[in-house]
């Protein structure tokens, strides 16, 4: 059985680094933690408002950016929004990148990009269309706006991305746009990418991780995969169970079998940050229990920690060059999704 187990776990790991054909990919997330699945918070700002003024820092390890080019911007519409009229807003929106950090910003919004930022969408209207029922598409924001000059992002960077709307020159609340935006809470667990066979469970509690995988092979391997970040789905069907795929760009591979009912369960120590984010992705590569081919299962995505991650300051009412609000002291901002 240890011969086997240590035969099987190689050839599953290795199977990760193989090419494979790209399946349709998740746009890119920011912040990396809700690609393919929701924040499932509410924010009023940048859409929610028919004025308003804010600009969203995020921390370089939570971009998630593969390539360098931002040519389109969107936001998802909070999950709790159901009707909505068609709509015109009138944005402008900047880009760049930033040496502040997330306890470092200032309320003089100018002094926190580093370097002349990117126009990204010079003032216009941008036309939303209407709808008649709640989102239930994580990759699919309320529309995508096609900037008139790309963004060109240094990876690892930091970033500034600031909204100006000016849909009306007062300012009050633009009915069901509000975003779907992050919670701040420590210990969240997200799921995101359907399984092709068995179920990965995480969950946090008293400083500790706990992963499970329940419908696999009996007493067949079982290969945990932990990244600190996403690759682009990776398409396994060709070798594997059709519509297969991995997520997890793996710097922790832990190999194990299931147990007499295939299943399998561990936990290990892990103290959330104080002062920053950690973000597991964990997902597990197994045996079919009816066949000798092996599958995905659903990738899962841990946060520990309320602070470091995402922040913003904004004008709400009134409108100068320095924030009405902000910055904060723990993690909050809507999903930005690039292409």
């Amino acid at each position: 059985m240890k011969h086997r187990l240590t035969i099987a776990t190689g050839l599953l790991a290795a199977a990760v680094l193989l090419p494979r054909t790209i399946q349709a990919q998740h746009p890119v997330s920011v912040p990396e933690m809700y690609t393919g699945s929701f924040g499932q918070s509410s924010n009023s700002l940048p859409l929610g408002r028919t004025k308003g003024f804010i600009q969203y820092f995020i921390d370089g390890n939570h971009v998630g950016l593969r390539t360098p080019l931002v040519s389109q911007l969107g936001w998802r519409r909070s999950t709790s929004q159901t009707t909505s009229p068609a709509v015109t807003m009138m944005l402008e929106i900047y880009i760049g990148k930033t040496t502040a950090t997330f306890s470092t910003l200032n309320k003089t919004f100018a002094s926190n990009f580093n370097g002349a930022p990117t126009q990204f969408l010079a003032l216009k209207g941008v036309n939303f269309p209407a709808y008649s029922s709640a989102t239930t598409d994580p990759d699919v924001p309320g529309v995508w706006i096609r900037g008139d000059r790309p963004y060109i992002h240094t990876i690892g960077s930091s970033i500034i991305i600031q909204v100006d709307n000016q849909t009306s020159p007062t300012a009050g609340a633009q009915t069901g746009w509000l975003c779907d935006s992050i919670p701040s809470t420590s210990g969240l667990v997200r799921t995101s990418d359907p399984s092709c066979g068995g179920t990965l469970s995480t969950s946090y509690s008293n400083n500790t991780v706990t992963l499970g995988v329940t419908g696999a092979k009996p007493q067949f391997p079982i290969v945990y995969l932990l990244g600190l970040h996403l690759a682009a789905p990776l398409d396994f069907g060709s070798i594997f169970g059709p519509n297969c795929t991995a997520v997890v760009l793996p710097d922790i591979t832990i190999g194990i079998a299931a147990d007499a009912s295939g299943s399998h369960t561990f936990s290990f120590p892990l103290a959330a940050p104080t002062s920053d984010t950690l973000v597991i992705h964990c997902q597990a590569i197994h045996f079919h229990p009816t066949g000798n081919n092996a599958v995905t299962t659903n990738a899962t995505h841990l946060s520990l920690g309320s602070s470091g991650m995402c922040n913003y300051l904004y004008n709400w009412t009134t409108f100068t060059n320095t924030a009405q609000y902000g910055p904060y002291t723990t993690n909050r901002g809507p999903v930005h999704l690039f292409r």
